[in-house]
């Protein structure tokens, strides 16, 4: 049972995670709702009985949620910035 909630949060992880970086803003923001109901609903095939304490399982669920909100986040500032023309912050060498 540990090896295979070891494998299933990893899986859902790298699954968030590619879902976050490979598709569209605007899909994203449609499906993010659905993806963190699937990273959730992971929590239900390890840990099926109901439980009053806060498990590490709940605890590393909620990160990876963070991550991916975190992800749709940034991933809207930057398309907010593409589109607005708006230039990058960036240090300049100057050379002295």
């Amino acid at each position: 049972m540990k090896i295979l909630a070891v494998l299933l949060l990893l899986l859902i992880t790298v699954s968030a995670l590619t879902a976050v970086a490979r598709r569209d803003v605007s899909d994203l923001g449609y499906g993010v709702g659905s993806l963190v109901i699937g990273i959730w609903g992971i929590r239900s095939i390890l840990v099926p009985q109901p439980i009053a304490v806060v498990t590490s399982v709940d605890l590393y669920l909620s990160v990876v949620i963070l991550f991916v909100l975190l992800g749709l986040l940034l991933r809207g500032a930057q398309q907010l910035q593409r589109t607005a023309e708006i230039p990058s912050v960036r240090r300049r060498n100057r050379k002295e």
